[in-house]
């Protein structure tokens, strides 16, 4: 809100200091939810009135209120272990309150990651709760900034100040877009019933001593106004389908077998008959899981699936290119400081782009149309030909990137911050899978290695960006196999982790396959899960280190499955 010299005159005289001043909070259209209604008038509120007299008011307000609905349903031998009788409904909030200017402002305290949850938050669209929760959470944030900011001007009276240092936040341009709103539709007990037939197959096997079929289906609506004069609502579905198995080896390992189906419509998901397809394909890979050697630690060339390779670049490059660890001093700052200079093979490009809704058909969760500051969702050029062009960029400026690229996110209960959503990975140098095993086993003859790895699925990833800890990063992949350098025979192998350094991993892939992969996921960092996408090809890596996983070494049961004593139960 802009005041004329007569109303600013009159807030001094009253005591009050006004910070850079707010700009008008959004126009409500007549056509907006009851929900954002409220929050734009408690916002308005805010922006009138909100200050302590002799100190200064809020230059920035934005409210973030994700309306969500969640279902669940689980299934073990063909029987119902859990699931939702109704959709659970349930609210979180996000407010950020900021004092000062946009060049400096009372952020970076240390209860940024904090989450503010919804304790309070009414589930129903009535004005009294809704206006009551972020009246009293405005409050309290507000007294939170005031504090952090006279505390860093306090910190001043003997710190140097950096003049090169950016500025503390960014302005972003006014926008209204009220989408459509999202809801859960789905039949739960015809989900319930597949579940029921495919894990009835996983009975079918003595030795699995382990199943599960787990679905789980979430929607979220989000509202956010700021007084900026930003107002948007939108919404969005995941929907998770998850198969595992499990049994042990002769040395008393235990061995899984599992699928993971991300989807952004229940339509998409597999239908029943796919799914005992996959069942059956889950327990022979069991059964030669049981028989398999244990892997010993290697080092030398691999070729690395589509899913092993997302987990690749998202943990060893996508992480070190958000915009906020290039300016915190706590983090390894690995390309830091390196746009314009080469940091992969030039043969490789990526980007982000939350625009994109789908990739050869498959939906993204990546998707959306504003990120979680307000800011239009757009394309970010982060690699071209090797060489770094920029990174994932929020509200907070980093040096030489004074504004957002649209990729300020979070849970909806934690602070923004520089996340990526759909990353994309693509290659000059592309050839068939049947080249790339071509390649591979030259490789191996090349460094006179007896025979190379091909790495498919993966189980999981973690990587630590933190300068206080080794820059590294590791995953788990659900199948190796070991790759004779000579006949190019396959063998089966188990207990094998994924470990590296992100700079010497990501420059020692020397090609591609001309297919890619779509892997959808949550990504969980400092400011929470948040859903996102992977559009990668599987890569040729010329050397990559395994080392043997950790291993739970316990007696299998003693007694065969009741089920196989009396098979024609039910």
């Amino acid at each position: 809100m802009r005041l004329c010299k007569c109303c600013r005159a009159a807030i001094i005289c009253a005591g009050l200091l006004p910070g850079a001043l707010l700009s008008a909070p959004p126009e409500v259209p007549t056509s907006a939810p009851d929900v954002v209604r409220y929050m734009a008038e408690e916002l308005q509120r805010s922006a009138d009135r909100l200050g302590l007299p002799g100190y200064q008011a809020p230059y920035f307000i934005s409210y973030l209120l994700t309306d969500s609905w969640s279902c669940q349903i689980s299934a073990s031998f063909g029987a119902i272990t859990s699931r939702s009788g109704k959709p659970e409904h349930s609210r979180t909030a996000y407010v950020e309150v900021r004092v000062g200017d946009y060049e400096k402002d009372s952020s970076g305290g240390d209860d940024w990651w904090a989450p503010q949850m919804g304790v309070g938050l009414p589930i129903e669209d009535r004005w009294e709760g809704l206006r009551a929760f972020f009246w009293l959470l405005t409050d309290n944030r507000y007294k939170a900034a005031l504090e952090g900011y006279l505390s860093r001007l306090a910190e001043e009276v003997n710190k140097v100040e950096d003049e090169e240092a950016p500025a503390d936040f960014s302005p972003s341009d006014p926008v209204v877009l009220l989408g459509e709103h999202v809801a859960l539709e789905l039949d739960w007990e015809e989900q319930a019933q597949q579940l029921r037939e495919v894990t009835a197959l996983f009975r079918d096997r003595e030795w699995i001593s382990g199943s599960r079929g787990y679905l789980w289906s979430y929607a979220a609506d989000r509202y956010y106004c700021s007084t900026d004069g930003v107002l948007f609502a939108d919404g969005a579905t995941y929907h998770y389908l998850y198969l595992t198995i499990s049994s042990h080896a002769k040395d008393g390992a235990e061995v899984t077998s599992e699928r993971v189906f991300s989807r952004t419509a229940i339509a998409d998901l597999p239908s029943t008959a796919e799914l005992t397809t996959t069942a059956r394909q889950m327990i022979d890979e069991l059964d030669m899981l049981r028989h398999a050697e244990e892997m010993k630690p290697y080092a030398g060339p691999a070729v690395l699936d589509w899913d092993i390779s997302s987990v690749l670049f998202h943990e060893a490059i996508g992480h070190r290119l958000e915009g906020e660890r290039q300016r915190d001093d706590e983090q390894g700052k690995t390309f830091s400081d390196k746009v314009g200079e080469r940091i992969i093979p030039e043969f490789l490009s990526i980007y982000d782009d939350p625009t994109l809704v789908e990739w050869d058909g498959v939906g993204l969760f990546g998707h959306y149309a504003f990120d979680d500051e307000g800011i239009a969702a757009q394309r970010a050029n982060l690699v071209e030909n090797g060489v770094l062009r920029g990174y994932l960029l929020s509200r907070t400026p980093i040096k030489g990137f004074d504004r957002s690229n649209g990729h300020g996110r979070c849970d909806g209960m934690r602070e923004p911050r520089a996340r990526m959503a759909n990353i994309v990975v693509e290659s000059s140098k592309a050839v068939s899978r049947d080249r790339l095993k071509e390649m591979l086993l030259a490789e191996c003859k090349r460094q006179g290695k007896p025979y190379g790895l091909f790495m498919k699925g993966v189980v999981g990833g973690h990587t630590n960006t933190n300068v206080n800890w080794f820059q590294a990063f590791s995953g788990t992949p659900r199948l190796v196999f070991r790759v004779d350098a000579e006949t190019g025979e396959e063998t089966l192998v188990r207990g094998v982790e994924i470990l590296g350094t992100p700079i010497s991993a990501a420059n020692r892939v020397v090609a591609t396959s001309d297919e890619v992969g779509v892997f959808n996921g949550f990504c969980g960092a400092e400011s929470g899960q948040v859903p996102h996408s992977l559009v990668a090809p599987a890569c040729l890596v010329s050397e990559i280190e395994v080392q043997r996983s950790a291993i739970d070494k316990g007696r299998p049961p003693i007694l065969p499955p009741p089920y196989l004593d009396n098979p024609a139960a039910e």
